[in-house]
């Protein structure tokens, strides 16, 4: 009897967005070839299992891929498919989101709700977030409109306070020209938008209306 392949998925099961890929991956299985796969509950930044690269591995599906990580992948030649959207040029086939098509799309929502105002709240330092708010921009500029911009770190040691960035996010809300359609980066940006608009006192959506990303739930 042939082995079946043994295909690690290093995708959280934390997010909406990662079980959507490991349902897809259900799929695939369904009407192809069967795999013997690893698959445990994780977070959207949980490093992979320290025993990882001591198993032998037909290949490997991987959201929190690094340059150290991909390293060891190539020097072990597991076949990998590199689904991260923090590092570039990694050297591994790689499958993301069109980034800059998301904010497109959310300026073209916005303004075919007649909004000529438009903020953007994004996550400083975060790959995705730019490209995001760079379609967000192109897309605004074919409307011959410009959009605000308020950003703060995500993660790590330069992360603010949850109290304070939310006295500045509400600070920023109160600049803006009403009513005014505003792109949060993703859901989770999202709900600080909202939270910050219930603080300011601005009605959503006549005043500010919100479009996030991913369809967390």
């Amino acid at each position: 009897m042939q082995a079946k392949p043994r295909v690690a998925l290093l995708v959280e099961t934390a997010t909406t967005y990662g079980r959507g890929i490991l349902a897809g991956v259900a799929d695939y299985q369904r009407t192809h070839a069967t795999w013997s796969t690893y698959l445990d509950e994780r977070e959207l930044c949980a490093a992979p299992p320290s025993w990882l690269l001591q198993r032998k591995w037909d290949g490997i599906i991987c959201r929190p891929t690094t340059p150290t990580l991909a390293r060891a992948l190539k020097r072990k030649r597991i076949p990998t498919i590199d689904l991260n959207d923090l590092f570039e040029g990694l050297g591994l086939p790689r499958i993301q989101s069109d980034m800059r098509a998301i904010g497109r799309l959310a300026a073209t929502h916005l303004y075919e709700r007649g909004f000529r105002n438009f903020a953007y709240c994004g996550f400083a330092k975060e790959a995705w977030a730019a490209e995001r708010l760079a379609g967000f921009r192109e897309q605004l500029s074919s409307f011959d409109c410009r959009c605000e911009v308020y950003e703060s770190v995500w993660r790590g040691d330069d992360a603010p306070e949850w109290d304070a960035d939310q006295d500045h996010l509400v600070a920023w809300l109160r600049t803006l020209s009403l009513p005014v359609g505003v792109m949060a980066c993703n859901d989770v940006r999202g709900q600080h938008v909202l939270n910050a608009c219930s603080l300011a006192e601005m009605y959503v959506p006549e005043q500010a209306a919100v479009v996030g990303v991913d369809n967390d739930e």
